[in-house]
């Protein structure tokens, strides 16, 4: 057991035990590993190549970066492990624009983490085009050097189960040199509950007491997480340890209002139930309709509705009836139909979609970059950087993927309707002046085309015919 290592390991190494909450499984895989050191350490054989490289998979906000430390210190403390340092890196940091930088990027993690754990997340993206498979050859060359082979250093990589999976099946050098793997399962409503109880009652420098009881503290909390839970955004154990912080803000205000400081630390069901209010209407669901208040829920349906409104309008290409008009041909008419309209293309999105989308872009400069569009139109990387970025603000890995889609789509439309409009502009534009004016940039056009100021906004009116 661990306690052969001596009182002050094993006092350490089951406190780091203690700390991984709900992962019996993790501690099982590590209580056995220490038994087989001491077995053969005793038996005076060696502990080299014991313990091999891994793979985590899970959600965000599983824990998998935390264990990954906890991991390092107690393999350090078993004497598997030099140092219980951790570098902590992803397969796009990594990963260079130019030939050579990707190897020397490689190295300088990799002796950074030298003689302790080097954790990769993200790490689905290795082997993706000819940076990224640089980087994984990179990796598995230098895991064949005395420093860093035979357990020496080890390497973790991680990422969502489905992806890591797929990279591995395309990466047989990988596969062979990584064949320990852990999976994180996703927290339930009652282990959030369960994990932040066990928090404020074991809270430093004195323990929180709940008030009126545990048993109804707990009941809102489950409630509170079923809610969060189904919501997009979904952190798991990173949204249960924000759930702590925004109860004792709570009860720190609340104290401070009642001008009640005491000794005692006392957390009532009203801070939990408006903290957990309060974290439900900072992440609405796609309804809005559970967890708000009324007047907050009032705002967000108005809001919702004028949304569906611009997003649904109708945009009709007035100019194209009058040139009709005055075209006396067959041909002049089939061309250009009576009441022919041309639906928003951004009107699959949702507001709050095209704003994280936009967003992306213009952190990563490619707002005003035609070329750099133009490769996120096409290229696999630049649509896994700008899903990876939605993902660390709060999207689900699927849900990015998802609102990337339809951005693409409705990109390709704007730009496929954009052209039609212009062709239609050269066979009026002898006839007409400007008759339209967008409400938004107050531009005036010959004919409908997407507002790239605002197209979720976007409203033609019908100004004065000049002819």
């Amino acid at each position: 057991m661990l306690e052969d290592f001596g009182k002050k390991e094993e006092g350490n190494l089951l406190e780091l035990l203690k700390s991984l909450y709900e992962m019996d499984y993790v501690k099982k895989m590590l209580e056995e590993l220490g038994q087989r050191i001491k077995v053969r350490q005793s038996e005076g054989r060696t502990t080299t190549g014991l313990v091999g490289n891994f793979v985590f998979k899970g959600n965000p906000g599983t824990g998998k970066t935390t264990v990954a430390k906890t991991f390092g210190k107690i393999l350090h403390q078993f004497g598997v492990l030099a140092t219980d340092n951790m570098v902590e890196t992803t397969a796009l940091d990594l990963t260079a624009e130019y030939s050579g930088q990707t190897k020397e990027k490689v190295q300088k993690a990799m002796e950074a983490a030298r003689g302790g754990v080097l954790f990769i997340d993200e790490a689905y993206e290795l082997g993706k085009g000819s940076f990224g498979k640089e980087v994984e050859n990179k990796i598995l060359s230098m895991l064949t050097e005395d420093d860093y082979k035979d357990g020496k250093t080890i390497v973790i990589m991680a990422g969502y189960k489905d992806l890591m999976d797929e990279m591995l099946n395309r990466n047989a050098g990988l596969k062979s040199r990584f064949t320990k793997f852990v999976d994180f399962k996703d927290w339930d409503s009652m282990t959030c509950t369960g994990f932040v109880i066990k928090q404020l009652k074991e809270a430093k420098p004195e323990a929180y007491n709940l008030i009126p009881s545990d048993e109804e503290v707990k009941s809102a909390l489950k409630k509170g997480f079923e809610g969060l839970i189904i919501r997009p955004g979904w952190a798991n154990v990173r949204d249960a340890i924000r759930m702590i912080k925004d109860i004792e803000s709570q009860r720190e205000v609340r104290v401070f209002n009642e001008k009640s400081f005491s000794k005692e630390a006392v957390i009532t069901l009203d801070d939990v139930q408006k903290a957990i209010q309060a974290f439900l209407e900072s992440r609405p669901n796609a309804n809005n309709e559970e967890h708000t208040s009324s007047k907050g829920k009032e705002n967000r349906e108005q809001a919702r509705e004028q949304s569906a409104s611009a997003e649904r309008q109708t945009f009709h290409t007035t100019q194209k009836e009058e040139v009709r008009n005055q075209e006396n041909t067959e041909e002049r008419k089939e061309e250009t139909p009576k009441g022919e309209e041309f639906e928003n293309p951004y009107a699959a999105l949702e507001t709050q979609e095209l704003n994280s989308i936009n967003d992306v872009l213009v952190k990563f400069k490619w707002d005003k970059d035609e070329e750099k569009l133009k490769a996120l139109l096409e290229n696999g990387k630049e649509q896994e950087e700008v899903i990876n970025t939605l993902v660390k603000g709060g999207m689900s890995y699927d849900q990015a993927k998802d609102v990337l889609e339809k951005y693409i789509v409705a990109r390709k439309s704007a730009e496929r309707l954009r052209k039609e409009m212009e062709r239609i502009a050269k066979e009026v534009e002898k006839q007409r002046k400007p008759i339209i004016q967008c409400q938004v940039c107050k531009a005036t056009a010959d004919y409908w085309a997407p507002c790239w100021v605002a197209p979720m906004q976007i409203g033609w009116t019908e100004v004065e015919v000049k002819l």
